[in-house]
């Protein structure tokens, strides 16, 4: 999973005709391949920085040690579901 620190991000799919199309874009403080991690599949479109930009890599194991901590706070609540 990658946060963009600043810059700017495109996300593409390749068609088998060779063509292009944009999927998504991402900018400042948007996070990219979340959905990736949680589901452990490879990431299906390809990023382009379309401007000089900068990320923060989180490891997966950082990612799913801060996500199993998330779920233990809620679990606890007596006004969770």
């Amino acid at each position: 999973m990658y946060i963009v620190i600043n810059g700017r991000l495109r996300a593409i799919t390749e068609s088998e005709e060779g063509g292009v199309n944009i999927v998504a874009e991402y900018g400042q403080g948007d996070t990219v391949g979340e959905l990736d991690v949680i589901t452990n599949t490879p990431r299906r479109t390809t990023l382009h920085a379309i401007r000089d930009s900068e990320l923060i890599r989180m490891p997966q194991t950082l990612f799913n040690a801060i996500s199993s901590r998330w779920v233990d706070l809620f679990s606890d609540s007596p006004a969770s579901c």
